[in-house]
């Protein structure tokens, strides 16, 4: 008997607290933040989670540690999901053009300590390991 498909939610992390002075990979939530993974709680119920990973980045491992005791479900953190690599960049006003940038050449270094197919390549193997997903939603941004 086969098993049943497997769906994967990829939700982008809470409201960080963003401190200038901190690569973003530092990040834990803000107040408002952990507020909002109730909310995102709510939303993910409706798909019966068993389980939530999430990147070791503290804001990521905070939404997910949040959500999971909601839902009363385990979490765990994986290496690979984290954002993109950027740990030498300063904090940018202007990261909003320098991202778009970072996608629009996918095979440069314009951005970080890797490109975009890079992390992309990076993103889908821990994917991988954490298992094969069959259906794709991207649409909840807590």
């Amino acid at each position: 008997m086969a098993s049943p498909p497997t769906t994967l939610l990829l939700v982008r992390h809470s409201e960080p607290a963003i401190d200038p002075a901190a690569p973003a990979s530092a990040w834990p939530l803000s107040p408002v933040g952990r507020a909002r993974c109730a909310r995102l709680a709510e939303a993910l119920r409706p798909h019966a989670p068993g389980h939530i990973a999430a990147s070791r980045e503290p804001k990521a491992a905070e939404t997910a540690r949040l959500a999971a005791a909601a839902l009363g479900v385990d979490s765990s953190n994986a290496a690979g999901l984290e954002e993109h690599h950027r740990e030498t960049v300063p904090f940018l006003d202007d990261f909003a053009r320098r991202i778009a940038d970072f996608f629009a050449r996918p095979d440069q270094q314009v951005l970080g300590e890797e490109t975009a197919a890079q992390a992309s390549a990076r993103f889908a193997a821990a994917v991988d390991v954490a298992g094969s997903a069959l259906e794709v939603q991207t649409d909840f941004d807590p």
